[in-house]
């Protein structure tokens, strides 16, 4: 059964690091989040909301900051025709069917609702709700054709599956089930598939067995692409080093990029990001560099060059591919998928290692 998360005050919902945990507590009992909801702890319309939901068929998790969680208490009560009272320290309806420090779980006509205080300080409560059936993140590198062979056979086999677009032509696939999507598709040379719910921690994996190492040359980006990785757990054992060359100076004095280069056809163009990604490889020996150029916004676009121009590259010690980039969004989607569409040319340009170690025909 899918499940609909709520998150109640903005202790919570404006804390990314807070929502993610929960997320991951719930992803690691195989529970699919079909919506999730960001409610004030005074918003009238949050009792309307628990009405709507429980007639609806999916469990219920209500993340509740110190201040919002005793209101919970009594709506769930009130619901439920029930009173409160107190198992320790947690204040909760008299009919749950199981309470922990922190957590309660009550059944409401058919569906489960577990309630959790949240504090910013402490570890997420014990999630009471049952595991749910087999539940897989899958990166698809492919067309909308064989996205739609996925969503059509969830649809015929009544299962649950969501995506979302990292970038054109990469899904992130969220399936519970015990179908394989690897399986409903017919091998094809513009297809690779494989399980995977953090593609950082995955290229760190990867490229770590193979004890091969990478660096970066940013600019447009700023460092993302750096950070992204960094902020995941052993990534010191690939990572290299990182340049933020976001000045003309800095792109020709540490990665080399040739003065003519940078005077025409400028900075952001094929032959710079080239040369940035060949510099930041060679100054930092890796095996592998991503670089990125662009114009992120919102000013300092030309007609020739307009906001969203944004090129990138990837360099080994045999080839550097490179690809024009024409983004939209504002500043920082438009380096968010600069970070991605460098991480797909990487993944492309690396295929045949990422078949071998997922074990791909």
């Amino acid at each position: 059964m899918p499940i609909i998360l709520i998150l109640v005050g903005c202790q919570i919902y404006r804390s990314h690091a807070l929502t993610e945990a929960i997320i991951r507590e719930l992803e690691a009992k195989n529970r699919f989040i079909k919506s999730i909801y960001h409610m004030e702890s005074d918003d009238k319309a949050l009792i309307d909301l628990l009405q709507h939901l429980i007639e609806k068929s999916c469990d219920i998790c209500i993340a509740a900051s110190t201040d919002s969680f005793p209101l919970i208490s009594r709506i769930l009560a009130t619901l439920n025709e029930d009173t409160l009272i107190a198992t320790g320290e947690t204040l909760h309806p008299g009919g749950v069917s199981m309470v922990k420090e922190n957590s309660f779980l009550l059944r409401l006509n058919d569906i489960d609702c577990n309630a959790l205080l949240v504090k910013s300080n402490e570890a997420i409560p014990e999630i009471l709700l049952e595991t749910g059936e087999a539940y897989s993140v899958w990166q698809l590198f492919g067309n909308e054709k064989h996205l739609q062979t996925l969503r059509q056979h969830a649809l015929d086999n009544q299962y649950h599956l969501n995506y979302f677009q990292q970038v054109e032509e990469w899904y992130e696939i969220h399936i519970q089930s015990s179908y394989r999507p690897d399986t409903l598709l017919a091998p094809s040379p513009d297809l690779l598939i494989f399980p995977s719910d953090n593609i950082f921690d995955t290229c760190i994996e990867i490229f770590g067995g193979r004890k091969e190492t990478l660096s970066f040359a940013e600019s447009c980006t700023g460092g993302l692409i750096a950070s992204s990785f960094t902020a995941r757990s052993g990534s010191s054992n690939i990572l290299k080093g990182s340049i933020v060359s976001y000045a003309n100076e800095i792109k020709q004095q540490w990665l080399h990029v040739d003065a003519d280069i940078l005077e025409n056809p400028g900075a952001v163009s094929r032959e710079c990001v080239e040369m940035m990604a060949e510099g930041a490889m060679k100054l930092a020996q890796s095996d592998i560099a991503l670089a990125t150029s662009g114009i992120a916004g919102p000013t300092g676009g030309t007609p020739l060059k307009p906001v969203g121009t944004v090129y990138i590259a990837v360099a080994d010690q045999t080839e550097t591919r490179s690809k024009h980039l024409l983004l939209k969004g504002d500043r920082n989607y438009i380096q968010y998928q600069a970070m991605m569409h460098v991480i797909k040319l990487m993944i492309e340009m690396k295929r045949k290692i990422f078949q071998e170690f997922f074990k791909i025909s």
